[in-house]
């Protein structure tokens, strides 16, 4: 089996903590390499670097800088020798894929909301309940149609002095 663990699970395999036997057992029974994202890698540092200044009950810093470095060792050596290796991502397909979320909102939160407008011509016992825990939902999803369009047209060039294409960007393909 393939692995990827999330930044607590690996700070557990390179700084001692109390649970690290079972971390590394779990990574001896997972097929190698185990996959790294970068984002996991500079949580994982980040949080040891933490642990140089955050104090403990007995008053030392949780992680001295020898533990530090000697963690951090140990992590370079396993990307090095392949036990780690870094995930390969697309970015460009990331985006792409993210440019359609708009459009797929825009299908799914105009049912959403009027599902829920009905709530707000009910009578009789309990409306008032239940009109208090609609209107926050309808009012974030309107909200959230909002921020999305905001930010869809900040990407297409529309600012405060009007439409602006990006740079880069053939002007004709907008129109």
């Amino acid at each position: 089996m393939r692995a990827y663990f999330d930044s607590g699970f690996l700070f557990k395999l390179y700084w001692r903590e109390a649970n690290t036997a079972a971390a590394q057992t779990i990574v001896q029974q997972s097929e190698l390499p185990l996959a790294l994202s970068r984002f996991k890698e500079l949580e994982m540092v980040h949080v040891a670097r933490r642990k140089t200044w955050l104090t403990g009950p007995t008053g030392p810093p949780l992680l001295s800088a020898d533990q530090f470095q000697a963690g951090l060792n140990l992590f370079e050596q396993d990307l090095a020798n392949g036990i780690l290796t870094h995930l390969q991502v697309d970015y460009d397909e990331v985006f792409d894929a993210a440019l359609g979320l708009p459009r797929k909102h825009g299908q799914t939160i105009p049912i959403e909301t009027a599902g829920l407008l009905p709530i707000f011509w009910s009578q009789g016992t309990g409306s008032n309940v239940i009109k208090l825990t609609a209107s926050p939902v309808v009012s974030g999803v309107l909200t959230c149609v909002l921020m999305e369009l905001a930010a869809r047209l900040r990407k297409v060039g529309f600012t405060e002095s009007g439409f602006v294409p990006p740079a880069g960007a053939n002007p004709g393909s907008y129109e």
